[in-house]
């Protein structure tokens, strides 16, 4: 029988210690970028080719930056990996377990709730039944003595809403919560509110169709950006 290969699980003792490499250096470099970035001034072609040559020194700058921390980056997020796997492996367990006992427990408060409802309504009609029967009683009695015309209007009346209280003693416990969720059975009748536009979708179509594009309702427009270059 071949064997399985299975993936070792990441434990304490395997995650990388990670040093921070000394950046005296680039933050004093970076901080006089920024001052000089600040003084920079564009008032004629001059100034603009002088703009662009520092941009390029920007591009070394973020090199320098990215070169000095690439090993240290790397190894920190095989070491956050390691620990986050680690550490959803150990929850998985425990947040299954927590979402089958409280499906067990909603389950039972919704069919709880749905006898209190059953017996309210049973005892609702009940009440109406004695209501009917306490009026009809009454109309004899109203015919029997020659008013008839009383009985009649006492027949038109509408019956009082019987006011019946059924309180199950309070559960003990975790109290219940009510989740209200929902789903889609017809979009073609959600108010506009609640759609969303495709923003994504309508970048990818505004880039692709540049001045052309034509999207009722929306304006088109570009700005100016300046690319990074290296300096030869």
């Amino acid at each position: 029988m071949p064997k399985v290969n299975k993936k070792k699980k990441p434990t304490t003792s395997t995650i990388v210690k990670v040093e921070s490499p000394n950046t005296d250096d680039l933050e004093k470099v970076n901080t006089a970028i920024e001052r000089r970035a600040s003084e920079i001034v564009v008032a004629n072609d001059v100034d603009y080719e002088a703009a662009g040559d520092f941009l390029a020194t920007l591009r070394e700058a973020k090199d320098a930056v990215n070169s000095r921390l690439a090993e240290p980056v790397r190894k920190a997020y095989e070491a956050h990996r390691a620990l986050k796997g680690l550490q959803n492996d150990l929850l998985k367990p425990i947040e299954r377990a927590e979402q089958v006992v409280k499906l067990t427990m909603g389950a039972y408060v919704q069919e709880r709730q749905r006898r209190e409802d059953e017996e309210r309504r049973q005892r609702e009609e009940e009440a109406r039944r004695e209501q009917e029967k306490a009026r009809q009683q009454e109309m004899k009695k109203l015919r029997q003595s020659g008013h008839v015309e009383e009985a009649r209007q006492l027949k038109k009346e509408p019956l009082p809403t019987p006011v019946i209280e059924t309180k199950a003693p309070p559960l003990q416990g975790p109290p219940p919560r009510k989740q209200w969720q929902w789903r889609l059975i017809n979009v073609n009748v959600v108010p506009r509110e609640f759609l969303k536009l495709d923003e994504a979708k309508i970048g990818q179509y505004v880039r692709a169709m540049k001045e052309t594009a034509d999207i009722p309702g929306i304006e088109v427009y570009s700005t100016t950006t300046v690319a990074h270059t290296r300096r030869s």
